[in-house]
């Protein structure tokens, strides 16, 4: 896979989580997905996750995903 090929899927991936963040833990990780009190919101920390690391938020590589829930 070639670093563009990645970088979308990267993406896809993180799209994914932004917007089904329930439903992919609960596929992946169900016993944390069960210990999750989802009345909470969902903290979404990718500044604070940046700013450990700017250069890795370049083109289209960005960031992981840092997501706090309760």
């Amino acid at each position: 896979m070639d670093a563009q090929t990645a970088a979308d899927v990267d993406g896809a991936w993180k799209y994914a989580l932004e917007h089904y963040m329930p439903a992919c833990l609960q596929l992946f990780f169900p016993q944390v997905a069960a210990g999750v009190d989802w009345d909470q919101p969902l903290i979404f920390c990718d500044k604070e996750l940046e700013q450990i690391n700017p250069e890795a938020n370049t083109g289209k590589l960005r960031v992981d995903k840092l997501i706090r829930v309760a």
